[in-house]
């Protein structure tokens, strides 16, 4: 008869009164032993757990309008390996071609599913260097979308240098949530995010803010502030941002480098030293504040590519696709 091999940790071999004698663990039960026993057997390996892939609607779409920027903020990935481009075109201004741009929507529509709403957001650069194309892509994407039963939901980011009065008028009428890039009162915000001849930039967009404020009130006007290891009162920024701009949301992200890869401030009419970091751009690293706590370094992704995926840290999928402007 063929004995039942028991694994590791089943049985507990001992000696009493000169006997010995086994415990068997599963049944509780102790026996003597008129024989020795054998090694036990391996335990058998895990079986791996899989998950079957099933498809899944795309969420978001984020279109990379220009990588052209009007300010040169002195931690900006731009400028370093991170790059969002780098084509033949060498240093000439970028930027996404409407032809692009529709071509994006299309796709964004026919991934997004069963989904009655699909989401696009506008990056850059500046994103509204390209203003005429992003114009042109909201009136393109809400057309389709309806000749589909679909809504497009629109947002875009902006460091609110060229907010003119027309500009903020179409993004109050075509309800477009924004983003403002700024980071805290004057002399936060003019030690980096300076223009490229160096001078600072709060007293050139502190009026339009307010301006896009008060005109745009359906929906609520974001700030992104990045924090740099001279720029970390965050109580501070937030308390100007809300009580003496008017933000209604404020979130912080954190630049972080390698060592050595800071990039040099541009020459300013006033010294300032330079940043201790430079890289400074990663969507899962925007969070949200009410209550202030202790930001935690920002998980950075790495080079762009023209389409880069980004994935749900919760379940592995991919949820938004980053599409870059696309040339020759």
């Amino acid at each position: 008869m063929t004995m039942p091999r028991l694994g590791l940790g089943e049985f507990h071999r001992f000696d009493a009164a000169g006997q010995p004698f086994v415990d068997l663990v599963p049944s509780a039960a102790v026996f003597a032993l008129d024989r020795a026993i054998g090694p036990a057997a391996e335990p058998p390996p895990p079986s791996p757990k899989i998950i079957p892939l099933t498809p899944f609607p795309l969420s978001t779409l984020v279109l990379n309008v220009t990588n052209q920027c009007n300010l040169s903020c002195a931690y900006c990935y731009e400028y370093g390996e991170d790059r969002l481009v780098d084509t033949a075109n060498g240093n000439q201004p970028k930027f996404m071609t409407e032809e692009t741009a529709r071509k994006s929507v299309e796709f964004m529509l026919r991934e997004s599913g069963d989904n009655s709403v699909a989401r696009l957001t506008f990056f850059g650069g500046e994103t509204l260097l390209n203003f005429p194309v992003l114009r042109q892509t909201i009136h393109y994407a809400r057309h389709r979308a309806a000749e589909l039963g679909k809504e497009v939901e629109f947002s875009l980011t902006t460091n609110a240098t060229l907010l003119r009065p027309e500009i903020i008028e179409f993004l109050a009428d075509n309800d477009v949530g924004v983003t403002i890039s700024i980071d805290g009162p004057k002399e936060m915000q003019d030690k980096f995010r300076v223009f490229h001849g160096g001078a600072g930039s709060y007293d050139a967009i502190a009026p339009k803010i307010r301006e896009l404020l008060q005109r745009h009130r359906s929906r609520p006007i974001g700030a992104r502030v990045t924090l740099t290891s001279q720029v970390l009162d965050v109580q501070a920024i937030y308390r100007h941002m809300t009580e003496e701009i008017g933000f209604r949301e404020v979130g912080f992200a954190p630049a972080t480098a390698a060592p050595g890869r800071a990039r040099p401030r541009p020459a300013a009419p006033t010294p300032s030293a330079t940043p201790g970091s430079t890289r400074c751009w990663d969507s899962s690293a925007f969070w949200r504040t009410s209550s202030w706590r202790p930001p935690s370094p920002a998980a950075i992704t790495g080079p762009r590519t023209c389409v880069t995926r980004w994935r749900n840290c919760t379940r592995g999928r991919v949820s938004r696709i980053r599409v870059a402007p696309v040339w020759g």
